[in-house]
């Protein structure tokens, strides 16, 4: 089983290696005793009673099954892992774009005389929220980019200055394109995590009533058999479907789920 599993689907697991070396390695004796009880009352023309086939072929499936819930809570995992990066690569850029303005507001305020820093989008960032920031940042970008820029910077300090306003600001529009670039394929990885989560939840509930009635089946077979204690174990739990009676009894309560960040409520609205 993979190591980066979530806590439920662990468990799930124990359940079904359970059930599943029950199976295979009592699975065989079950079927002699039926093969021994019906054969008594075969008439002729009747087939020969395939009951390990059966149960072999139920064991199979549930394990194929389980498999296939293995590798969609792994997508979930690899899908929150790649949102908790993009999730720190955020919380840098947000305070380095902000510091970006800060300085390149201060480099115009001291190379002009009087510049209509609110013009220019150069007020000084309070709120360190990217979704603030982002904003302020595009309005940089697009007044360093007019052709009236000279007009809003005023006159300089000094007049023999090369100081070239355009290339001062490059700094806040690429970290501002850096930080646009992170929200976006937040954004996306968000949406991506939403539906790896249904088809996870799809998938297990399938397999949580394959669960039931693969136990159900041979826990019958097992009291037909006369071994009453194995099928005791095997019996699937009416509450908790993929889980077996006997650990439902005995388990603790349920952990959180272990598969990474959860997307914070509002959070789409505060990176947007």
């Amino acid at each position: 089983m993979a190591s980066k599993t979530s806590t439920e689907v662990t468990d799930l697991g124990v359940s079904c290696d359970f059930l599943l070396t029950a199976l295979v390695r009592q699975g065989p004796e079950v079927a002699e005793i039926l093969t021994q009880l019906v054969s008594p009352h075969r008439e002729d023309g009747d087939e020969e009673p395939a009951f390990l086939a059966s149960t072999t072929a139920r064991g199979r499936r549930l394990g194929a099954s389980f498999n296939q819930l293995v590798e969609a809570d792994l997508q979930v995992y690899a899908v929150n892992s790649t949102l908790t990066v993009l999730r720190l690569q955020r919380d840098d850029l947000t305070p380095a774009l902000a510091n970006e303005i800060v300085r390149l507001r201060r480099k115009i305020q001291g190379h002009y005389l009087a510049p209509n820093m609110d013009g220019l989008g150069l007020q000084s960032p309070r709120l360190r929220v990217s979704k603030v920031l982002l904003r302020q940042g595009g309005t940089i970008d697009e007044r360093f980019g007019r052709d009236d820029l000279d007009a809003m910077l005023g006159a300089k300090a000094d007049e023999d200055d090369p100081f070239d306003p355009r290339q001062a600001a490059a700094a806040v529009i690429a970290t501002t394109g850096e930080l646009q670039t992170t929200v976006k394929l937040i954004r996306a990885a968000q949406r991506d995590l939403e539906r790896a989560r249904i088809e996870r939840d799809r998938i297990k509930a399938e397999h949580g009533e394959l669960f039931v009635y693969t136990a159900r089946s041979f826990e019958a077979d097992c009291r037909l058999a006369g071994m009453r204690e194995l099928a005791a174990k095997v019996r699937p739990s009416e509450r908790q479907p993929g889980r077996r009676a006997e650990e439902e009894e005995e388990a603790p309560p349920p952990l959180p789920e272990e598969e990474g960040p959860e997307a914070i409520p509002g959070e789409e609205d505060a990176t947007a």
